[in-house]
């Protein structure tokens, strides 16, 4: 393999969408800077970037497209039939890749076995934003184990993304059957995502790299932050002696996977504080002035 000017082809749900997309993209922007050949696939498309494209058809097939999603939810066969999975593993970007990178694959624009058709290309290296590579359907299992001993009989089919029967074990087994065609290197983005591929008898047999998220210094560090923190509470309208809790999610309303609900609990026990304000940053939010004590 080439040490530099490699061509890689990214998968993600989508390009700038939510947070596992955010780093996704700005993965693909810095190895483009890099001096590499980035690219990437995904099924929502919102920048304009001319290297990424959607595999999701327009017209007529997106209907047909979706019609598929549907029955897979309804049927509890989560993303083993997708339309778009064919076109993805035969697309000219990743005939022509050095490295596959995948990011979140869930979101019903490929099957688990799109990684075994990328492995016959290139060596996969697979980000994990969450667990739904080591599950039989959520992203996120909460107090469950099941998924380390196989999964079925699942406890909690509407957690994301949801299933309305339980196909959970055999999911779970055709996940393994798929990953043990592969060829791939996963990658943890902290140390609970290690921890967790660790425990999976999906994901352990592979190789692991643990690798933070990056972080642009130029925009982030001590020095910036102190010059720019007037300017940011008096745009804000935060008093400048403020004590500021910050919490911060994609979806801040009804999403248990990240905890706001322990936040307001814990707000609730400390009561009023004077001149303290609680920051708020994600989509929604709106309620959360009825539920704690804080300014928002």
């Amino acid at each position: 393999m080439k040490a530099a000017g490699l061509s890689i082809c990214h998968f993600s749900t989508a390009d700038i969408l939510g947070g596992s997309a955010k780093a996704a993209f700005r993965i693909h922007q810095g190895l483009g800077e890099l001096g590499h050949r980035s690219r990437m696939l995904v099924r929502f498309k919102q920048s304009d970037d001319e290297n990424i494209e959607s595999v999701w058809p327009d017209g007529p097939a997106r209907l047909w497209h979706r019609a598929a999603e549907i029955f897979a939810m309804r049927s509890g066969l989560q993303y083993l039939y997708v339309p778009s999975s064919r076109r993805a593993v035969r697309h000219r970007w990743v005939r022509e890749a050095d490295v596959i990178q995948l990011y979140n694959t869930h979101g019903g624009y490929l099957s688990p076995f799109a990684v075994a058709g990328f492995s016959r290309h290139a060596p996969v290296v697979w980000r994990l934003s969450d667990m739904w590579p080591a599950t039989g359907h959520c992203a996120y299992s909460g107090p469950c184990e099941r998924w380390q001993h196989g999964c079925g009989r699942c406890p909690d089919l509407a957690a994301y993304p949801p299933v309305r029967r339980d196909a959970t074990a055999l999911l779970w087994r055709l996940k393994k059957t798929a990953y043990e065609k592969s060829d791939i290197t996963f990658v943890a983005p902290s140390s609970w995502m290690e921890k967790v591929v660790r425990k999976s008898p999906l994901l352990r047999n592979f190789p692991l790299e643990r690798i933070a998220t990056g972080v642009d210094r130029t925009q982030f560090n001590p020095q910036i932050c102190t010059k720019e923190r007037s300017a940011s509470r008096a745009a804000l309208d935060i008093p400048e002696d403020a004590i500021v809790i910050l919490f911060a999610a994609h979806v801040l309303e009804e999403n248990s996977r990240k905890g706001g609900q322990h936040l307001i609990a814990a707000l609730n026990m400390l009561g009023r504080m004077p001149n303290t304000v609680l920051l708020l940053a994600g989509v929604g939010g709106e309620t959360w002035s009825e539920l704690q004590p804080f300014d928002t």
